[in-house]
């Protein structure tokens, strides 16, 4: 039975180990920096006043995103804004069955699109006041979301 296992030990070590095996884990990192400037005329201003002009960073958002095996991901992302630094994302995700994702973390909550939509890819500087005012942000939860059978569905358990 030895001499059994000492012949299969390496054939297995080699199968599993073939060429096509991805190496786990993998990293990426990334990130982007929004700039506001404002230039205004002093022209029309009265009484010796003058324009407040300046540059702002409106934010500085760094991410790290980590896959961990062919089913397992994560996020953890932070913004730099007026001085404090904010965790925005940091969740796990399950990928293994085919018609549904499992996310647990603090995560953006699926509501609208215009919320779900990055401020990296929005047309306007800021988002609509109605979609400030109603949408909820980010916050701790469960969410299942996929598409069986062509028909997409969401379920989600929040605590905000």
């Amino acid at each position: 039975m030895k001499k059994l296992a000492s012949y299969c030990a390496p054939a297995l070590f080699v199968l599993a180990t073939g060429t096509n095996a991805t190496e786990y884990p993998q990293f990426s990192l990334g990130g982007y920096i929004m700039v506001d400037h404002d230039q205004f005329s002093d022209l029309f201003l009265e009484d010796e006043q003058h324009s407040n002009n300046g540059t702002d960073i409106r934010r500085a958002r760094l991410s790290t995103k980590a896959k961990l095996t062919d089913h397992w991901q994560s996020k953890f992302q932070v913004d730099i804004a007026d001085g404090k630094l904010n965790i925005k994302d940091a969740y796990i995700q399950y990928k293994a069955i085919d018609w549904a994702d499992i996310t647990v973390g603090q995560q953006k909550e699926p509501f609208g699109l215009e919320k779900l939509t990055s401020s990296s890819d929005t047309f306007m500087i800021e988002r609509s006041m109605v979609t400030q005012a109603l949408a909820p942000g980010r916050s701790v939860g469960v969410k299942l979301d996929g598409s069986p059978g062509g028909l997409y569905m969401e379920f989600r358990l929040f605590s905000g």
